[in-house]
């Protein structure tokens, strides 16, 4: 190992840090935070606030990245991958045969109810584990870990493949000559993720903007998208038809119908959870993050809601919708020409969901590439993935593993749309399950009167609302794994199901061909020699703050609770 990396020291356990061991660290890093300022590179230090230094030592971490961001970029990221009245409109079809309006309306209201529910259980987790880690290290697992890489590679060529699925229905009403080929979406995808991963390398400040720009986007698109709706749509559904109509085209029964309706909704609350992947730059991130998180459901939930009912009167035949040269790839375009009685308006008004749907790619990338930084750094990838580049002061390394698969993952769209869109379904499902799993054990943890709690808490209501965000997830792996059409048949199976069931076999086959000979035993205490961060000093002081530390873990009242 060269001298730019590392030496990292596991402890005979996961460290896993207590409300205790916390209170102890920041008693003992009083004087060790100025310490580090002192010793650390002048440009990582430069925004680092007592609070930030307290809690990377206290989840056993060195300060490798700068923080350099606030409460409203890291707003602009949740903003930005939920997306949630843009998402909802692009999967406005499955809830409409599925139940029907009253299927989307009253199914949003639950969906985003539970969401809250959700975010509110994973932002306390944020708060008391900020780390780069996020879903990895609250959860601590192995096999969980590289479920999570292969849930972030096709998370990304999701996204992405919608921006260029999109761009490819704008050209096809733009230009009657146009033959559409598959091929030409797979060209514009790479051409964007190119771009999108470039974006990483001009700076924090561009991915600020962008963030930022994006969150002005969202909610300016919002208004202009409703005033021309509602002004320019002729003839309007009525109310009693938005309110209480329905239509079940499922071959269920309308209960399971309704359920399998739920999942537009659901798809406008993706991404809880991202966030959190950039704690380690984020200014006071043990408060920052989980506000971000919460505020951002409650936020969309609200502004969305309103969006719906707009949208419902204003839609029209859904019949002809889809029947439209579009209809399969933009049904939302086609309803906004309806209503204007123009393509171009048509075009500018659903752009505005594929710009945040771009600017999601980007920030997927970017949450991805710090999830397999922080897996490299505790020994589940080789250890020159966990290297900061001093010039970006991102982990470019990292970066391109997360990037490159999904350049492979968007050529099966080339030979059958069935087969890709089917490996698609299986992301909110690997989603649900990972939220389930680090929930469960924050709950267990609540009802052993051992949890760990961050400043931002759910205090008493906690257990319940953990509780609650837990039989959600769990309810939605199985809708999500449910056949859509009855009588099912190969054409129509959800093979969600069998894709997840895929995931988890391949991460265990991954642990038993690479893991247990990694040295991988859960997260790692980095001890000695220089941070992984290319051309930056060392924090020497910060061996002895953490060696006291894990000394107290395992002794005494420390080791109790970290039992």
């Amino acid at each position: 190992m060269d001298a730019s990396t590392t030496h990292l020291i596991a402890t005979d356990r996961p460290f896993t840090p207590t409300s205790s061991s916390i209170a102890d660290i920041s008693e003992l890093s009083a004087n060790m935070v100025a310490d580090i300022k002192q010793k650390h590179d002048a440009k990582v230090v430069a925004n680092l606030t007592d609070d930030d230094a307290k809690d990377i030592l206290a989840v056993g971490k060195q300060q490798v990245f700068v923080r350099k961001w606030g409460f409203w970029t890291v707003f602009g990221i949740a903003i930005s991958i939920s997306g949630t009245w843009e998402g909802i409109t692009a999967a406005v079809a499955q809830a409409l045969t599925s139940g029907g309006p009253r299927s989307l309306l009253y199914g949003y209201i639950t969906a985003a109810s539970f969401s809250a529910v959700v975010a509110a259980s994973l932002a306390e987790l944020a708060s008391a584990w900020p780390t780069s880690g996020a879903l990895y290290h609250w959860i601590a697992g192995f096999v969980t870990g590289y479920i999570i890489t292969g849930t972030g590679w096709l998370g990304i060529t999701s996204a992405m493949s919608g921006v260029a699925v999109q761009l490819q229905a704008y050209i096809i009403l733009s230009r009657e000559e146009y033959v559409p080929e598959r091929w030409h979406v797979a060209l514009i995808f790479w051409g964007f993720m190119v771009f999108g991963t470039s974006l990483h390398l001009c700076g924090h400040k561009v991915i600020k903007a962008l963030n930022i720009s994006a969150m002005v986007i969202h909610v300016v698109g919002y208004i202009v998208i409703i005033v021309v709706l509602l002004a320019c749509t002729r003839e309007k559904h009525t109310a009693e038809w938005v309110f209480t109509g329905s239509q079940n085209y499922t071959g269920w029964s309308d209960g399971m119908a309704w359920c399998i309706g739920l999942l537009s909704s659901v798809y406008g609350f993706g991404g809880l959870e991202t966030a959190a992947y950039f704690s380690e730059e984020t200014r006071h991130a043990s408060r920052t993050i989980p506000r971000a998180m919460f505020y951002n459901v409650v936020a969309n939930g609200l502004i969305t809601f309103p969006f719906i009912i707009v949208f419902l009167f204003c839609l029209g035949d859904l019949d002809s919708v889809l029947a439209s040269p579009v209809g399969a790839l933009s049904p939302a375009t086609q309803i906004y020409i309806n209503a204007t009685g123009s393509v171009p308006g048509g075009i500018i008004m659903n752009s505005v969901a594929t710009m945040i749907a771009f600017v999601s790619s980007v920030d997927a990338i970017g949450s991805g590439s710090r999830a397999i930084f922080a897996m490299a750094r505790d020994n589940m990838f080789p250890s020159w993935l966990a290297v900061v580049d001093a010039r970006f002061d991102v982990p470019l390394r990292a970066m391109m593993v997360i990037a490159v698969p999904p350049m492979f993952i968007i050529l099966i769209y080339i030979g059958n749309t069935t087969a890709f869109y089917g490996f698609m379904s299986v992301i909110l499902a690997s989603v649900m399950v990972l939220y389930a799993i680090p929930i469960a054990m924050h709950l267990f943890n609540r009802i052993q009167h051992r949890e760990t709690l961050g400043p931002w808490n759910l205090g008493k209501f906690g257990p319940c609302v953990n509780l609650a965000a837990l039989t959600w997830s769990c309810f939605l792996v199985i809708v999500l794994c449910f056949p859509t059409l009855n009588p099912v048949t190969v054409e129509n199976m959800n093979y969600a199901s069998l894709l997840l069931g895929g995931v988890i076999i391949l991460s265990i086959t991954f642990w038993f061909t690479y893991g247990r000979r990694s040295g991988y035993s859960g997260v790692v205490i980095e001890t000695e020699a220089q941070p992984v961060v290319d051309d930056r000093s060392s924090i020497e002081n910060t061996k002895t703050a953490i060696e006291a530390a894990t000394l107290k873990l395992h002794t005494g009242e420390g080791s109790a609770s970290a039992a």
